[in-house]
């Protein structure tokens, strides 16, 4: 097992705000600043790496890396991996098997629709957002509080 602490990062629901009035055509949507804010901070106080485990790790990479560079965002570099190609009903299984290869002790996944996770992950590894709200201060110190945490 490794001390490395990883965020298994969806973007869609978390980065930005996808339904209701916000939601917006995939090639339309965008990094909110707020939402990036709060992932600075659980990098800030965990110096967590991230793998990109978003729809976006297929269609989207360079997409993400620039809209996070116009936000200035400082943990550029901590964008380590993404998972495999095997399709959005088979993230929870991309990502255990990303843990298990990696031995990683330290981990969270920030999502919107776990549903198709709890299978492979445990429910206390998941953070989940509302999609129309996306990433908040208090998920961003839960995710804090697990990755920190001794277990």
């Amino acid at each position: 097992m490794n001390d490395y602490k990883i965020i298994f990062l969806d973007v869609d629901g978390v980065l930005n705000r996808i339904w209701g009035e916000n939601r917006t055509n995939l090639n339309q949507r965008q990094l909110e600043p707020k939402l990036v804010k709060h992932l600075e901070k659980i990098i800030q106080d965990t110096n967590a790496s991230i793998i990109v485990s978003s729809t976006w790790r297929i269609l989207g990479m360079v997409r993400l890396w620039n809209g996070l560079k116009e936000l200035d965002f400082p943990y550029y570099d901590r964008i380590i991996a993404r998972t495999g190609k095997r399709g959005s009903a088979q993230r929870g299984l991309e990502i255990l098997d990303t843990v298990n290869e990696m031995g990683l002790t330290h981990w969270i996944t920030l999502e919107d629709e776990p549903l198709h996770m709890y299978q492979y992950i445990p429910s206390s590894r998941i953070i989940k957002t509302h999609g129309d709200i996306g990433l908040t201060v208090e998920l961003a110190e839960e995710a804090i509080s697990t990755l920190n945490s001794e277990e």
